[in-house]
């Protein structure tokens, strides 16, 4: 889809042969720029929780998302991939989504596949759409003017291998993001995300792309949920 003169890598498409490695770079992304990432929060409860889903459960939890589930902000064809020019192996990822699908349809949709591989019953399940639920509100998520939503591309998450950071890879997957984001497939007029307040590389990163901060959220919930003070709202206008 994209590479540069001189760039190692491109970015295109995911297939169903990255869903491995998304559902890999999805759970680092969260931790990466979070002190306890959203998805340990899902499975795992808050910071002192002593709920002790380990990594490889969850990833099989969010892989099964990944290939399987289309309403589910996890589903494979949301996502872009960057894939090295030499060996062909991925080597960054980044997430869109729009309306309807949510991170609430996602968690509702990972109803049977917790079930079946965590053995989760009902009750587990509901007490892990609470904590989603108190997240969405400690994320900031009633902070944002409504007025955003409107034809806007959400950028849910991004990750580079640490092996591989240092190649402008971050920017080639937040160019062919902006770039898709006009087609007819999304149509989007809006670019929207939520960067970590205290992630300042990233910050600059989504500003050198032309996002500004729009709104900050700032709660003590945001705190007890992640491990950090809040967030920077981000928006971008498109031109056609």
């Amino acid at each position: 889809m994209q590479q540069e003169s001189g760039q190692k890598h491109d970015v295109s498409c995911a297939t169903i042969d990255d869903c491995a490695f998304i559902a890999q770079g999805t759970l680092n992304a969260e931790r990466g720029h979070l002190n306890y990432g959203m998805w340990d929060f899902m499975f795992n409860g808050g910071i002192t929780s002593d709920n002790k889903i380990s990594d490889e459960m969850i990833m099989k939890c969010l892989q099964k998302s990944v290939e399987t589930i289309e309403s589910s902000i996890l589903f494979y064809k949301n996502f872009f991939i960057a894939r090295s020019t030499t060996t062909g192996e991925s080597v960054g990822t980044l997430s869109v989504w729009n309306s309807p699908v949510s991170l609430h349809s996602t968690i509702d949709s990972m109803k049977d596949i917790m079930q079946s591989i965590l053995g989760w019953n009902e009750e587990q399940y509901n007490e892990s759409k609470k904590r989603l639920n108190f997240l969405l509100d400690a994320s900031g998520w009633k902070d944002v003017p409504e007025e955003i939503f409107d034809n806007t591309l959400y950028i849910e998450t991004m990750y580079v291998c640490r092996s591989h950071r240092g190649q402008n890879i971050a920017s080639s997957l937040l160019d062919v993001c902006i770039n898709e984001a006009k087609k007819p497939k999304y149509d989007a007029s809006r670019i929207f995300l939520m960067c970590a307040i205290g992630n300042d590389k990233a910050k600059k990163l989504y500003e050198k792309h032309g996002l500004s901060v729009v709104a900050y959220h700032n709660h003590a919930d945001t705190y007890e949920a992640l491990g950090i003070s809040g967030f920077h709202i981000m928006t971008m206008d498109l031109e056609k």
